[in-house]
């Protein structure tokens, strides 16, 4: 297979970051119904959970896309994606807010976030996941 291209749906993890756990499940959910992208998702309830999370896939070999809310409390999401950057210095990350302005996503864009997504467009999570990995 090609570069990008995957062997099984165990080959890329999705971390979904975000204090909300019925976001988290609308995530889970909208992956696992997903017919035209496979992966495998987890969860962190918060940022710290998110980086522990985060080293323990990558300690495991996982190749990861991130889907980090910018709102938690211990860690908001532009933060936690400057702490991931220090570990990996490309990794690929989503930004999903509900409190998103140009300002937010010119910021989140500077940071390192291949994309802002509202948490109302959550359903266009996994084609902009699949176009990521696609061009990676």
């Amino acid at each position: 297979m090609g570069e990008g291209a995957f062997d099984s749906c165990s080959d890329l993890t999705v971390l979904v970051v975000d204090d909300e756990p019925d976001m988290r499940v609308l995530v889970r959910d909208l992956f696992t119904r997903s017919a035209g992208f496979c992966c495998q998702v987890e969860e962190a309830a918060d940022g710290h959970a998110g980086l522990d999370a985060f080293d323990r896939l990558r300690a495991a070999g996982h190749r990861c896309v991130l889907v980090v809310d910018l709102q938690m409390p211990d860690i908001d999401g532009l933060r936690f994606a400057q702490l991931v950057l220090q570990r990996v210095r490309h990794q690929q990350m989503i930004l999903l807010t509900g409190y998103c302005t140009d300002v937010v996503r010119a910021h989140a864009s500077r940071i390192g976030f291949a994309a802002t997504l509202m948490k109302t467009e959550v359903h266009d999570l996994p084609a902009v996941v699949a176009a990521l990995v696609a061009t990676s």
